[in-house]
């Protein structure tokens, strides 16, 4: 499954339990997945995770958004992992 794919059922069970921060989750993954939908959930490098960083500081992001951002993309990842769609998290261990 692409991040792309992964993405709707996602933010759905986000929704379903409730979760309140969802403009926020959902405008953050959408630009994740703006630059990196295609690519499949497993085995997503985790350089491209660094890169993801990088970008958003150099877009100047203040260091409250990144660590905001990464912190959301972190947690796409680790759903996914409970959702047996991919096996490692590219953004586990990224400074934030």
């Amino acid at each position: 499954m692409t991040c792309a794919q992964w993405l709707p059922k996602y933010l759905w069970s986000k929704r379903a339990f409730g979760v309140r921060d969802m403009r926020t989750r959902e405008h953050i993954l959408r630009r994740f997945v703006a630059a990196f939908g295609p690519l499949p959930m497993d085995g997503f490098p985790k350089a491209l995770a660094l890169e993801f960083r990088d970008k958003l500081l150099a877009d100047g992001l203040a260091a409250d958004s990144v660590r905001t951002f990464l912190a959301y993309t972190h947690n796409f990842f680790a759903e996914a992992m409970n959702a047996d769609l991919c096996t490692a998290n590219p953004f586990k261990g990224v400074k934030r």
